[in-house]
């Protein structure tokens, strides 16, 4: 019988995540495999899939698969906004000092973006009862080396579309890092119907093949960002 367990040296980022948050508990062999820092192991995970020595109808793996879609589910949201945010790669320092984008900058950059979206839409009530907006992100590396965010984020429901449309770029260019080429959505067409943003983007954002330029696809994930209470 073949083992799905690899020894690893620390845990995956979703792993610690998840299990600290208490989402998940113990989880079996096989969240551990496919979310390995490494992506040979997620290459191996696939091609055991393949060869069905991974049963996706066995309790471990449909325990697991429950547990992804309840931590990143959306369904009790308001209303979902379709952000794709794009970053200055290199900018001056104050002193004059050139510096170079890299992914801690570019989280760093957008839990400011947050937390200034957070104060614009609910105030003070973010400080005294801990008032926040839903959100879920992931950093993304393209072939040519740029550094993008694509993010989901609850409209609440006191602001209509065009306002929050305007509050997410008004913020995003108070940041240090921001870039004026962006998109905000809450529709897009199917089939020529236009139909509101919905949990497809989510599995757009966490499909593995968009992370391919960093070093592990739960690295892609923003742990710092995330917001998903009630899920």
């Amino acid at each position: 019988m073949y083992s799905l367990t690899f020894r690893v040296d620390k845990p995956p980022l979703l792993y610690k995540y998840l299990t600290s948050k208490g989402i998940c508990g113990t989880l079996p062999d096989i969240w551990g495999l496919l979310l390995m820092d490494d992506k040979k192991y997620l290459k191996q995970f696939s091609a055991l899939k393949q060869n069905g020595l991974v049963d996706p109808n066995s309790r471990a793996y449909l325990k697991f698969a429950s547990e992804m879609d309840q931590t990143f589910s959306v369904d009790h949201w308001n209303s979902v906004c379709a952000v794709t945010l794009t970053l200055k790669q290199a900018d001056r320092s104050e002193g004059g000092k050139r510096e170079v984008l890299d992914p801690i900058k570019a989280e760093r950059n957008f839990k400011t973006f947050t937390n200034r979206l957070n104060r614009a839409v609910y105030g003070n009530a973010v400080r005294r009862h801990g008032t926040k907006i839903k959100v879920m992100s992931s950093l993304e590396k393209s072939l040519d080396g740029r550094l993008h965010i694509h993010a989901a984020i609850e409209r609440p429901p006191h602001k209509s579309e065009d306002e929050f449309k305007a509050v997410i770029e008004r913020c995003w260019s108070e940041t240090m890092w921001g870039y004026v080429r962006n998109s905000v959505v809450f529709k897009y067409v199917r089939n020529s119907v236009a139909a509101e943003v919905d949990q497809g983007w989510v599995d757009y954002m966490l499909k593995p093949s968009q992370k391919s330029g960093l070093e592990a696809w739960s690295d892609g994930i923003d742990w710092n960002s995330f917001h998903n209470p009630n899920c």
